[in-house]
């Protein structure tokens, strides 16, 4: 463990487990019962550390019980296929995600060989004194309307600080804040499609920084909708207003610039799609850039995956067909300068909004996603974070794996200093916005500021060679 990590940087092999409690595929629900008794076990595992067939809890036996089941039949006829597990190595960030995307509250931990060593259930990640993610998205998945949601939601603006205080860094913190919004999107729509027609097959995507995992405090709308064959546009329609309703309801304002699945533009099937990509990369307008800039981020939540994954395919045709779109994509990633002077001082505001500090977004962050989604594009990089892109960058040859780590770090300080600040700005009851005040640093933190912004200017500078940006009009 490095001790900087905080409690998202343990690693499950670091906690006090129990040791699993094993029994033969043939042992009776009642022998088993007896072994989780004898062990104090909430669960066993039906099989051996080599191969676990499966897992039976004390919940399968209480409904065992109240449904008059056969209590000597064998375990494994009551037990769940299989066991979700992860390495002694993990970390517990990676357990607590794990646990929400499986929607389960207890993993098999396993050696380097595979055998399964220990369990670990929510409980235990509890007694290490974090407040639990997966309890939220749990609460979520169980809201009975948006007031429900939205409460249980609310609990995540105060969960995101504390990680960070307790040295979580904001990879892992924008990993499991993406993780339990996307179960809040998932249950907004589940209520979305019970209030009213079946629209038939469709797709939710997340876009923009909510798409890249990369959204924290101050958090808007911004997805799309996929239809699929059959799909009744109508009734999508309506749908999707009762969705982004739910959605507002529930804590997260509609996008100001209309990027949102209840306008027409960013609501339609594959063929509309395809034609409407085709049209973008054929205009590479300012609107037509950011349109393409906010679906490269496409990331699915909701639905039929292989509708986003069709979203998805069309953009990167429609890249292909019309490469100067990549070329005017990266010139919005060089279009704002860091904020340094020319002697490689800190540029702060000199008015209101702002005074005194300097927006980190803008100088900093927007360069690194901007131009991460450009090479993302040219290249097919799959992830849809900063720092996987980056990382694909480099795999491809188009950065080199210096760059590309001294990039992602720079991005994860970035977003450390602006998440602070924003954090702050909720606890004294102001909205978070993107500025970030040098005197409120120590110098450390001030000298390696400027290393990261002097990075984002290298950066900006090869995407202007690499792209030849000087001969753009």
């Amino acid at each position: 463990m490095n001790a900087d990590d905080g409690f998202l940087g343990l690693t499950t092999g670091s906690l006090t487990l129990k040791h699993p409690v094993f029994v033969g595929a043939e042992a009776s629900v009642t022998e088993a019962a007896r072994a989780m008794r004898a062990a104090n076990a909430t669960a066993c595992l039906v099989g051996s550390p080599e191969s676990v067939a499966g897992i039976l809890t004390e919940r399968d036996i209480v409904r065992a019980v109240a449904e008059e089941q056969d209590l000597e039949g064998p375990a494994s006829a009551l037990m769940s296929q299989g066991v979700v597990g992860v390495g002694q190595g993990e970390l517990v960030c990676e357990a607590f995600l794990a646990m929400i995307r499986h929607s389960i509250r207890r993993l098999a931990v396993t050696d380097a060989n595979g055998r399964v060593v220990s369990m670990i259930e929510e409980r235990d990640l509890m007694a290490a004194r974090l407040e639990s993610p997966v309890a939220l998205a749990a609460a979520m998945a169980k809201a009975p309307d948006a007031e429900a949601l939205a409460t249980a939601y609310a609990g995540l603006g105060a969960l995101v600080p504390r990680w960070l205080k307790q040295g979580a860094d904001v990879t892992r913190a924008g990993a499991l804040a993406a993780a339990v919004r996307d179960q809040l999107f998932a249950r907004a729509a589940e209520l979305a499609l019970a209030a009213g027609p079946d629209p038939g097959p469709l797709a939710l995507a997340a876009l923009g920084s909510e798409g890249r995992r990369e959204q924290f405090l101050a958090t808007d709308q911004d997805n799309a909708l996929v239809l699929g064959e059959g799909a009744d546009p109508a009734k999508a329609s309506t749908f999707a207003k009762r969705l982004m309703d739910i959605l507002a309801r529930a804590g997260l304002p509609p996008c100001e610039n209309g990027v949102t699945a209840d306008n027409a533009p960013w609501r339609m099937d594959l063929d509309g799609w395809g034609e409407r990509l085709d049209a973008l990369g054929r205009d590479l307008g300012p609107d037509a850039v950011l349109s393409l800039s906010l679906l490269a981020d496409a990331r699915h939540v909701f639905g039929r995956p292989d509708l986003t994954a069709g979203l998805r395919g069309a953009l990167l045709h429609a890249v292909r067909e019309a490469p100067r779109a990549l070329r005017y994509m990266a010139r919005e990633a060089a279009r704002f300068e860091p904020p340094v002077t020319v002697f490689g001082g800190l540029s702060v505001r000199k008015r209101e909004p702002g005074l005194g500090g300097l927006d980190i977004k803008r100088g900093g962050i927007f360069p690194l996603t901007q131009g991460a989604r450009v090479l993302a594009l040219e290249y097919e990089i799959e992830p849809t974070d900063t720092a996987s892109r980056l990382s694909g960058a480099a795999e491809a040859g188009a950065l080199s794996n210096d760059t590309a780590r001294t990039l992602a770090q720079a991005m994860a300080f970035l977003q450390e200093l602006r998440l602070r600040f924003q954090a702050e700005a909720v606890a004294d009851g102001r909205e978070p916005d993107n500025f970030v005040y040098p005197e409120k640093l120590t110098r450390l933190e001030r000298s390696r500021l400027k290393d990261c912004l002097k990075a984002v200017a290298e950066f900006q500078a090869m995407l202007a060679n690499k792209y030849a940006l000087h001969l753009l009009t």
